[in-house]
């Protein structure tokens, strides 16, 4: 059941990039990358700071305070929700006055934070369903986003058949609410009988480990989206969209690893409960089943290329074999830091892991822009994998130093 769940969260983003990278031109398919990005980094936040903590916290809650302790973080995470929407709206629009550049994509920014509230909303109920091992209830959640996205696109082919990256997102966004909705009425949550006096507790004991997950995360978008932002900076929005339209062919792989990650993370969590000494090898386990799953995807694929790319990209693209090449390598590196870094996240070494996210965010920064310069697009690709690299390393580093102490004792 929880393969079938990712397969359909999977799919359905996927399907949804290659629908925009046929249907939009160039110039909206990359401000749709580069809006896409920042809702990444807004649920990162999200999900480090509420949704990290509560899987990793809730194996040590009394069985009784389960429920609650999920409606608790449920309605503390809606807040920031409502609390930084209203903030951003008021920035986005107050801004507009004294910046040309932003009242030109004010209604860009809009749909930004539409999408990026609701997918975090969302994120809520499927961690939910997969700490309750409830996974059907995740599936349900991800096939309504999937059919309402549907709908809403062909609805909007219909009423406006040039859609932009504005428009899109806004639908990403609705479909994710509706994915909300849901798992709102699937779940239950508890909010009306929730006892508030348990709440700034509760938000001391996130803010102990999420303040270093959030940063973490900063750090990891920094580093992960590096050559998105870098890329926007020196070639514009059409260079992300040539760079995001190439990493179409390696997406169901990317997009496997974190899916597969919600899964065991909550048992790894459990794990860790009983016996710690064991979640180092169960990780290490997992992650070898990443790597092999990234090392035969990207050979296949690269045997296929030449039959693949127009049906992928139509004719608004021309993706040579090389820059999916270092697409591939790239995504056997990022099977390798899912995993590793996953470890450390339910041994709760939060500490630890921003400062390689730190190191790793500086050092991809610098790369992809020295690369660029150098190789263009393809720096980019490179660039962001030397940044991988350094984290897997330190990852390793980090694990075989914790694993040694343990044996001491």
């Amino acid at each position: 059941m929880s393969v079938l769940n990712q397969m359909v969260s999977s799919a359905t983003n996927f399907l949804f990039g290659l629908y925009l990278v046929r249907n939009l031109p160039p110039v909206e398919f990359g401000l749709y990358g580069i809006g896409f990005a920042i809702t990444l980094f807004y649920a990162g936040i999200g999900n480090a700071m509420f949704l990290t903590q509560m899987v990793v916290h809730i194996p040590n809650k009394a069985a009784e305070d389960r429920e609650p302790y999920a409606a608790r973080i449920c309605l503390i995470m809606m807040l920031f929700c409502l609390v930084t929407a209203f903030l951003l709206v008021v920035l986005v629009y107050a801004g507009g006055y004294f910046s040309e550049w932003l009242h030109k994509y004010h209604h860009l920014a809009i749909a930004i934070i539409a999408a990026s509230t609701t997918i975090l909303a969302k994120d809520f109920f499927i961690r939910h369903c997969y700490t309750l091992r409830k996974e059907i209830r995740a599936l349900w959640v991800n096939t309504a986003v999937a059919l309402f996205l549907g709908v809403f696109c062909i609805v909007l082919d219909m009423v406006l058949p040039d859609g932009n990256s504005e428009s899109y997102l806004l639908l990403y966004g609705l479909s994710n609410g509706a994915g909300v909705l849901v798992g709102y009425v699937l779940v239950q949550i508890p909010l009306r009988q929730l006892d508030r006096s348990r709440l700034f507790p509760d938000l001391v004991e996130l803010w102990s480990g999420g303040k270093w997950a959030a940063m973490t995360v900063f750090f990891y978008f920094l580093r992960t989206q590096a050559h998105t932002l870098i890329t926007a900076s020196l070639l514009g929005p059409v260079g992300v969209a040539h760079l995001n339209a190439s990493r179409m062919f390696v997406t169901p792989a990317v997009m496997l690893t974190p899916a597969l990650s919600q899964v065991l993370m909550p048992r790894l969590a459990t794990l860790r409960a009983f016996d710690p000494r064991k979640v180092n090898a169960a990780g290490m386990m997992f992650t070898l089943g990443l790597l092999s799953i990234s090392i035969v995807y990207s050979l296949l694929l690269l045997f296929f290329l030449e039959d693949i790319v127009p049906f992928v990209l139509g004719d608004q693209y021309d993706t040579p074999f090389i820059l999916v090449l270092f697409w591939c390598l790239l995504t056997v590196v990022l099977a390798l830091r899912n995993g590793m870094e996953m470890v450390l996240q339910i041994l709760r070494r939060f500490r630890v892991l921003t400062l390689l996210n730190t190191i790793s965010a500086i050092i991809a920064l610098a790369s992809v822009y020295g690369m660029i310069l150098v190789f263009g697009i393809s720096g980019a690709i490179t660039g962001i994998t030397i940044g991988e690299v350094v984290l897997v390393l330190g990852c390793f580093f980090v694990s075989g130093r914790d694993e040694a102490d343990r044996r001491k004792i």
